[in-house]
């Protein structure tokens, strides 16, 4: 009778077939404000349905390949990332989260000019919030939050639009596929109480510039705020 050995090795699990790792940097939030605090990536299921996608607690760290979520376990925190990976399966009918541009994100605004206007868009939303039984960012519970998003167009498209009440003028550029969309609100001096919003596909090599998350905000009239503290 033979004697068979066996041989123990870790395996490292597979990886996703798409993932990207992004950074964010927060007001800083101390040990104990961390303690029920996790940063979600959610979208929209339906107009009013929020469905989180991934979300990991700021507070302790996150040991999936050796890339830590807490840089400073028990005191404050400023920072985080989040390997994100799953999004391809937001494109399914199940999931709903694509949907017409015109019509959806078109919505509410005026003299929409849209280039090619049968485009299809799914949006991947972020923020930082108090998670004591909701599970999931809203409203009442968001401490910080971003109007940077990481999203994906059925093709190459521009677009323009207006705001209702004619004080901002939207516009952007995005690409085929999902990039990271880069937010920004211009006031023209010689326009003040007038904006400037663009939303604009940004590189890939955007993606290992960190995104500020900050006290929640209109995006049509504002970038971030001045002060770093709580709403």
């Amino acid at each position: 009778m033979t004697s068979l050995s066996s041989c123990w090795s870790w395996i490292n699990p597979p990886q996703p077939t798409k993932y990207v790792t992004l950074g964010f940097q927060f007001p800083a939030l101390s040990a104990d404000e961390a303690k029920n605090a996790y940063l979600a990536a959610y979208y929209y299921d339906s107009p009013t349905t929020i469905k989180v996608l991934l979300q990991q607690p700021i507070g302790t760290p996150d040991y999936s390949n050796q890339n830590y979520s807490n840089p400073n376990p028990g005191g404050p925190q400023t920072s985080a990332t989040l390997p994100l990976y799953g999004y391809e399966a937001l494109l399914n009918a199940d999931a709903k989260c694509s949907s017409p541009f015109v019509g959806g994100e078109t919505k509410d605004r005026s003299n929409a000019v849209v280039t090619p206007s049968s485009v299809n868009t799914c949006n991947v939303y972020f923020a930082i919030y108090t998670n004591i039984g909701a599970n999931k960012p809203d409203r009442s519970n968001r401490l910080y939050a971003t109007n940077d998003f990481f999203g994906y167009a059925s093709s190459d498209f521009t677009y323009s639009m207006a705001a209702l009440d004619g004080k901002t003028s939207e516009s952007g550029t995005r690409k085929l596929g999902w990039t990271l969309v880069r937010h920004t609100v211009l006031e023209p001096s010689a326009a003040p109480g007038t904006y400037l919003v663009t939303q604009n596909s940004a590189p890939d090599t955007d993606q290992a510039l960190p995104i500020r998350l900050h006290a929640p905000t209109n995006g049509l009239i504002s970038q971030n705020v001045q002060t770093w503290g709580h709403k």
